[in-house]
């Protein structure tokens, strides 16, 4: 039961109410590094409007066999958080998910944040957000869409 609590049945990533019990926990803040990574699919809502929502939650699951490829036990739905990783590491695992989902046709943005000291998950977890939406931001200037930016 405890497991259902915090497992989305349609990824097996770990869910919502498993994020909201980790930015409360204090464990974060003695520790020595924390990354946090925020991924979001680009165009997820045209795909549900367009080709149905069976398509977007294949998406979804897809996207979510690439982070749990690189980031086991880690990914609280399409958030990292990651206390065990050296920067280089962490930095790279989640460039490595990003490109394995661009090559597996998922347009993704991400935004990452990595401290070595002084770690506060909630300002980390903010910071990866807006580095996402620039992102995202970026990825729709580029297709001359303004409905994204944020």
């Amino acid at each position: 039961l405890e497991r259902q609590s915090y497992e989305d049945s349609l990824t097996g990533l770990f869910n919502r109410n498993k994020f909201n019990r980790e930015m409360r926990d204090s464990a974060y803040v003695d520790a020595p590094r924390l990354g946090v990574a925020y991924f979001d699919i680009n165009g997820l809502k045209e795909t549900n409007d367009s080709l149905g929502h069976r398509a977007g939650d294949e998406l979804i699951c897809r996207s979510a066999e690439h982070i749990r490829k690189f980031f086991d036990g880690k990914a609280i739905e399409f958030v990292i958080i990651d206390t065990e990783s050296s920067r280089e590491a962490f930095m790279s695992n989640v460039e490595k998910a990003h490109q394995a989902m661009e090559d597996d046709g998922i347009s993704i943005s991400a935004g990452a944040s990595y401290r070595n000291t002084a770690c506060n998950i909630e300002a980390q977890f903010e910071e990866a957000d807006r580095r996402m939406y620039r992102a995202k931001g970026e990825h729709y200037r580029g297709k001359g869409d303004a409905r994204h930016r944020r």
